[in-house]
């Protein structure tokens, strides 16, 4: 179930979002290579159970868990720059180069903004149409270049967008589905705009 809301339903939630500092707007590219922790706040730490510190290098593959009123930003060579907010789990996909940079939100939330990239735009038949996918248990999400907020709650599985500026595309997708291919679908593929809500439900 793919729903899609009117902006001012949720002007409370836009608001609460942009006036906590755990959301500071962040500028997002596809990237290969390894992160370097910039900013931190509260606790934060790898799946192998490393405290992460400031400077502390964060290679693809690895997963950063946030503790309660605590965030990490993480800033990859090309200046990819990622929030991961408080209580949440996050693992940016290794990836070859030319491919769509994944990050798998596996609960809580993140925002980033990504830059437009002109040879996306230039080339419509190419089969990469994404800079970056962030993916959760029920939903895909292509972005291009736009500024965004994603969350996931592992609870009862509902993937919730929001779209600041620009377009992100989402989908439903089945547990352990190709992100892409839910993306590429003619069908139940929702484009979401700027100011737009829309969420992924497991019924």
């Amino acid at each position: 179930l793919l729903l899609h809301y009117s902006p001012l339903f949720f002007l409370p939630f836009f608001t609460l979002l942009f006036f906590t500092g755990i959301f500071a707007e962040v500028e997002c590219r596809a990237s290969i290579g390894s992160a370097t922790v910039v900013v931190i706040r509260g606790n934060a730490k790898t799946d192998a159970g490393a405290a992460l510190k400031m400077q502390d290098k964060v290679a693809p593959g690895t997963t950063v868990i946030t503790g309660p009123r605590s965030f990490v930003r993480l800033l990859f060579p090309d200046q990819t720059q990622l929030n991961v907010g408080p209580d949440s789990t996050m693992k940016i996909e290794p990836t070859k180069p030319g491919e769509a940079s994944i990050v798998d939100l596996v609960g809580g939330q993140l925002r980033a903004k990504v830059t437009k990239d002109p040879h996306l735009s230039q080339t419509p038949n190419s089969a990469v149409k994404e800079k970056m996918v962030v993916k959760t248990k029920t939903a895909a999400i292509g972005i291009r270049g736009t500024d965004f907020n994603v969350s996931f709650n592992p609870l009862n599985n509902n993937t919730a967008l929001i779209t600041f500026e620009g377009m992100v595309v989402m989908a439903k997708v089945e547990q352990g589905a190709n992100p892409f291919s839910a993306l590429r679908r003619d069908s139940g593929v929702q484009s979401v705009g700027a100011g737009q809500f829309s969420g992924v439900q497991p019924d």
